[in-house]
C-alpha cells in the first residue's frame, strides 16, 4: 500500500530470517570488534592526530572503500528505496543533489588536503579560524556542520533499528538493536580510533562482496539448471 510509510512496524511479526543469516552477522560483528582490537595495537602514539587521522598511515585502496562503505549508508539501503517506493520518481532529486556535492568536494577537497598536511590540521575547524581568525566564525562552523551530522547519526541508528526488528520478525525491539550494535562501533572507534572505522568499512565492502558474488553464483547456476530442465 503506498500510503504506508517506511517506519511502519512490521506487518508479520512471524518473520524471521533464519539462523544462517544470524550466524553470518554474528561472524561480522565479531571480525569487526576484532579490527577495533587490532587498531587498538596499532596505534603508533597517544595523540589526537592518531585517533582522529590514523597517523596519515591510511592508503588509498583503505580510503576509498571506507568512503564507499559510508555512502552505502542507511539512508542509501533503507531510506531512498522507502522514499522512491512512497513517492516514486521524484526521489531522483537524490541523484543532482549527490552529484553536487561530489563536484564540490572533488573540487576543494585537494587544495584543502594540502594545506592540512602542511599545517597540521586535524579537523576542518582548524582551517577555518586558520584562515580568518575567528573564533565566532569556528564556533558557527562547528554548529553548522554538527547538526547535519547528528541528523545523518540519528537516521543510521534508525535504520539500525528498524532492520534489526525487521530481520528478527519483531522479536528484539529496535531500540536494543540500535542500542547493541551502536555500543559495538562506539568500542572499536574508542579503542582504535580512525584506523578501526577505515578498516571496518573496508572490510563491510570486501564482506558485502563476497556474498554478492555467492549470490549471483547461486543465481547463474540456478537458472543454468532451469534452462537444462526446460
Amino acid at each position: 500500500v503506498r500510503g504506508q510509510t517506511m517506519f511502519q512496524e512490521p506487518t508479520n511479526p512471524t518473520y524471521n530470517v533464519g539462523f544462517v543469516v544470524w550466524i553470518i552477522l554474528g561472524v561480522y560483528l565479531s571480525l569487526m570488534l576484532i579490527l577495533g582490537f587490532v587498531g587498538w595495537f596499532k596505534r603508533k602514539s597517544e595523540t589526537l592526530e592518531d585517533h582522529y587521522l590514523a597517523g596519515g598511515s591510511l592508503g588509498y585502496i583503505v580510503l576509498l572503500m571506507t568512503l564507499y562503505a559510508s555512502t552505502y549508508s542507511a539512508y542509501v539501503v533503507v531510506g531512498v528505496p522507502g522514499d522512491a517506493y512512497i513517492r516514486g520518481y521524484s526521489t531522483l532529486m537524490w541523484l543532482p543533489s549527490m552529484l553536487t556535492s561530489l563536484s564540490v568536494s572533488l573540487s576543494l577537497a585537494p587544495r584543502i588536503h594540502r594545506i592540512a598536511k602542511e599545517n597540521k590540521y586535524i579537523s576542518p575547524l582548524e582551517f577555518i579560524y586558520d584562515r580568518f581568525n575567528s573564533r565566532a566564525l569556528r564556533s558557527i562552523f562547528g554548529i553548522m556542520t554538527l547538526i547535519p551530522t547528528l541528523l545523518y547519526v540519528i537516521g543510521q541508528f534508525r535504520a539500525i533499528g528498524q532492520s534489526t526488528e525487521g530481520l528478527s520478525g519483531g522479536k528484539i525491539s529496535g531500540i536494543w538493536g540500535a542500542i547493541g550494535l551502536g555500543a559495538i562501533m562506539l568500542l572499536y572507534e574508542v579503542m582504535g580510533g580512525m584506523r578501526s572505522v577505515a578498516w571496518t568499512g573496508a572490510y563491510l565492502i570486501y564482506f558485502y562482496s563476497v556474498l554478492k558474488s555467492i549470490e549471483n553464483a547461486n543465481s547463474i547456476t540456478l537458472h543454468s539448471l532451469c534452462q537444462n530442465i526446460c
